[in-house]
């Protein structure tokens, strides 16, 4: 039987706005009803989530290079680290990051902004992924 139907019909008795949670075991390994739907819940997140693998060894010698892209709304910075697979058909995203900004760094100009959410995504990156060489994009061109 395919996961989502199986979840729907563990959990649709308990989406009712009176109903409550089925008891669980101390594990959640059980026969108990609430062990099966906590079960069936993992199963559909193995099923649909799929996770990104860093291939360090391609970004390296730069077949693959890590690449990050950043960009500054003037209320907050937000950026994903990703790397292309080795056909270049497609990009798996690694990691994201943002942060909000203060009210002194909303009144900076545009290419500050950016370059501040270049380096805000970079060290996140570092933090996450290690110090690896990566390509910043940007969406703003290079001004004199």
């Amino acid at each position: 039987m395919p996961v989502y139907p199986q979840l729907v019909k563990l959990i649709a008795p308990y989406l009712k706005s009176d109903s409550a949670f089925p008891p669980m075991g101390l594990g959640g390994d059980g026969d108990i009803e609430g062990d099966r739907v906590i079960r069936a819940i993992k199963a559909c997140c193995q099923h649909y989530i799929h996770l990104a693998v860093f291939d360090e060894i391609s970004a390296i010698d730069g077949t693959c290079p890590l690449e990050l892209i950043a960009d500054s709304s003037g209320i907050a910075w937000g950026g994903a680290a990703y790397q292309m697979v080795r056909d270049y058909t497609k990009f798996k995203v690694l990691m994201t990051a943002g942060k909000g900004l203060t009210p002194t760094q909303q009144a900076w100009d545009p290419r500050t902004l950016e370059t501040h959410a270049q380096l805000g995504i970079k060290r996140a990156a570092v933090s996450i992924l290690g110090q690896i060489r990566a390509l910043l994009w940007t969406d703003h061109a290079n001004t004199k």
